[in-house]
């Protein structure tokens, strides 16, 4: 389970199974192609039955919009810029939509614990034939992804996210595009060790978290391969990085709608 707070505004994931960097590669894909989709489905209106009622939405999500997106498997492989044995990628890809599929995401009052809203992260449905896919997001990421509901969703650039080749690296660069704006002259400061936490998790003996450390600074090197700023420097002992965006990833911030796949 993870947990996050904001203001007054408890967030919770629970996921039966620990999803890792392809499930990551999978949302974060589906989250564009939806915001380029721009086409909210409300219950009811170009919104099967079926898939409403795998999402499973209680409180304030019921009856709100969903962000979706139509395609084949095929398609949806290929915008994650899956390569490899096509049938094993196709089984690993299906495997982790339904891992997905499992995730319930939860908002809650922070002060009172009182449920504002709950439902799957996502749900999907396909045809006889298995040929072609309807993915809804749950409606709390849906706001945040849809430009016409005016919500605001922090991009990332799956070009250069495509580009770094260790799961490690990718979900740093997932991670890092949400704290980091793009402002050339902006620096994001953080110990290596929290972001290693952030990665792996806080247990393990320490041997294990410090060939996580490494792994962090092996992670963040993917990222200054990629155009990324990444410096280092003492401060109290520990060890911090000074960070600013990539200069290849584009400025996407400045817009509500997700970046094109194909433009870098």
């Amino acid at each position: 389970m993870g947990r996050a707070d904001y203001l007054n505004t408890s967030f919770e994931l629970h996921a039966p199974l620990a999803l890792d960097h392809v499930a990551l590669t999978l949302l974060l894909t589906l989250c564009s192609l939806a915001g380029q989709a721009n086409a909210p489905m409300l219950e009811g209106v170009a919104r099967p039955a079926a898939l409403w009622q795998k999402m499973r939405c209680e409180g304030a999500a019921s009856g709100r919009p969903t962000a979706s997106w139509t395609g084949s498997l095929t398609e949806l492989m290929r915008e994650m810029g899956c390569t490899g044995n096509a049938g094993s990628m196709r089984t690993l890809v299906r495997a982790r939509l339904m891992a997905l599929a499992d995730v319930r995401v939860s908002v809650s009052n922070k002060s009172t614990g009182a449920l504002v809203e709950a439902a799957q992260l996502l749900a999907f449905v396909e045809n006889e034939n298995k040929t072609l896919l309807k993915i809804a997001l749950c409606p709390h990421l849906s706001r945040s992804v849809l430009r016409s509901l005016g919500g605001h969703y922090v991009h990332v650039c799956l070009v250069t996210y495509r580009r770094i080749n260790t799961g490690a690296g990718r979900v740093l660069h997932a991670l890092l595009s949400n704290r980091v704006r793009e402002t050339a002259h902006q620096q994001w400061k953080c110990g290596v060790e929290k972001l290693s936490v952030a990665l792996y998790g806080e247990e393990g003996s320490a041997a294990a978290q410090r060939k996580r450390l490494g792994a962090t600074r092996a992670a963040a090197a993917a990222l200054v391969a990629q155009g990324w700023s990444i410096e280092e420097f003492w401060r109290s002992g520990s060890l911090v990085y000074a960070i600013r965006r990539g200069a290849t990833d584009p400025k996407v911030l400045q817009s509500h709608h997700a970046p094109r796949l194909g433009a870098g």
